[in-house]
């Protein structure tokens, strides 16, 4: 990506493309959601504090809770 390019996004001068986001978010190891300005405090504030305290963590209790999450959210599905 060229570095001009990403200055015009920063002026708002222009806008990516979805798949230029997308890049751009594997990149940064952001969500679209955090690349776009938007994050789960803006929908749940507690959320939001809980995840900002989780990515506080070392990266072994990060894993694990990943891993709870994800047991969690498969035990919910459909």
């Amino acid at each position: 990506m060229d570095k001009r390019m990403i200055a015009r996004y920063e002026a708002d001068q222009a806008a990516p493309s979805i798949h230029a986001a997308a890049r751009l978010a594997r990149a940064a190891s952001v969500s679209l959601d955090v690349l776009g300005g938007l994050d789960a405090s803006d929908h749940d504030p507690e959320l939001g504090r809980l995840l900002a305290q989780l990515a506080a963590l070392p990266e072994a209790d990060r894993t694990a809770a990943r891993r709870v999450l994800a047991g969690l959210l498969k035990l919910n599905e459909g």
